[in-house]
């Protein structure tokens, strides 16, 4: 034994290495350091939960409106100790930074009630008092005048949800986002709970947005209000030839209630001199849309318009009182001098399943030149022609 041990003797202990103090972190605890922003955006990233929660807390602790927008990205974390060190994060920094760096990341507090993994309702509830406590109600509708769409709309949201101002207030802090379609509808919706004077005003302010259904619901709150209607029948009038048929269909019934032969009105204002194109063409619409089988005659002397937009219009009206002139329509369409007019022609055939002799449509497309279109007719009609297609 002894010269064993002698061969290979017993290893000393090691002696223990001197301690050393560790090395203070800029942000952070524990094993996790974050040297700055861009080091806690990586944190948040992370896929330890254990790193995001202490990159959480590090934010938390820098009076940064930078940071806003990071902890807003782990409020719906899959961790819930992220989420919840998130939420005291964003409370506590919420009276510590100024209210519009808060302001502008309320938009993604409020998508959190879209979202499944947990129920926010709650917290975003108690944000949004807070918010409101901080900011003020001045500050809130000064965003919903002025801020963009996204925030904007935050900001209405959040007044009407907790009824932090009058609907007067609200509705004329939309200011020049009557342009936003969302603001719009809202603030027409809100009108009827106005009086009729206040009603009128912002209903005539809507009345000029280039949204087809903001009109249309400020036309309609302008019809129901109730006093003298001859103060409307102008602006009823008007919408009589709007673009939108929607807005159309809300002036229509008002006005045949005040007497108003709808059939010469829009007779006359089709025939009006130097109407403009698209004038001519809603009127045309708007005269189909009374469905008396009596205007085709009359539809059927624009389809020879100096407009091509026209001709199409007299066309398609033409069609809708009488789907089963369908075979003259598409001829006559065939014959048109522009390609979007003779375009129209295919459409049907393909559509509408109308009868054209391949032998007509050859003669006329080799006329204008037309071997594209010639070539998708042929590739619809085949060789047989429409005899084969519809069975004829």
């Amino acid at each position: 034994m002894s010269i064993f041990f002698r061969l290979f003797p017993p290893a000393l202990p090691a002696e223990p290495a001197p301690a050393r103090s560790a090395p203070a972190l800029p942000l952070g605890a524990g094993q996790f350091a974050f040297a700055g922003l861009a080091d806690l955006e990586q944190g948040l990233a992370s896929y330890c939960g254990y790193e995001r929660e202490a990159a959480v807390r590090a934010c938390g602790a820098l009076a940064d409106p930078r940071v806003l927008p990071l902890l807003a990205s782990r409020l719906n974390d899959w961790v819930p100790q992220v989420r919840e060190a998130a939420r005291a994060a964003l409370m506590t920094l919420l009276a510590q930074l100024p209210p519009s760096a808060s302001l502008a990341i309320l938009p993604r507090v409020q998508h959190l009630l879209n979202a499944g993994r947990t129920d926010h309702r709650a917290w975003v509830d108690a944000f949004e008092q807070e918010l409101i406590r901080v900011a003020g109600v001045q500050a809130l509708l000064q965003r919903v005048h002025d801020a963009d769409h996204a925030v904007a709309r935050a900001s209405f949201r959040l007044l009407r949800q907790h009824g932090a101002c009058t609907v007067a207030e609200l509705i004329g802090a939309i200011g020049r986002n009557w342009n936003d379609v969302m603001l719009a509808i809202q603030g027409v919706r809100l009108c009827v709970r106005l009086p009729p004077d206040q009603r009128s005003v912002l209903c005539r302010m809507a009345l000029a947005s280039p949204f087809g259904s903001v009109r249309m619901l400020a036309l309609q709150a302008m019809i129901d209000i109730d006093i003298s209607s001859d103060e409307w029948l102008p602006a009823a009038r008007a919408a009589l030839l709007d673009a939108n048929s929607s807005v159309r269909a809300v002036a229509k019934p008002f006005m045949a209630r005040h007497g108003v032969d709808l059939r010469a009105f829009y007779r006359t204002a089709a025939r009006q001199p130097d109407q403009k194109a698209r004038q001519v063409v809603t009127a045309l619409a708007g005269l189909a849309s009374l469905r008396n089988p009596e205007d085709i005659a009359f539809l059927r002397t624009f389809t020879t318009h100096g407009c091509q937009s026209v001709r199409a219009q007299a066309l398609t009206e033409w069609l809708h009182l009488a789907p089963g002139d369908k075979d003259d329509i598409a001829l006559a369409a065939l014959m048109d001098v522009s390609r979007t007019g003779r375009k129209l022609s295919l459409q049907m055939v393909c559509k509408q399943r109308t009868y054209i002799p391949m032998a007509l449509v050859s003669a006329r497309l080799a006329a204008t030149g037309d071997m594209d279109m010639l070539a998708s007719f042929a590739e619809r009609l085949g060789s047989g022609g429409m005899a084969r297609t519809n069975g004829r």
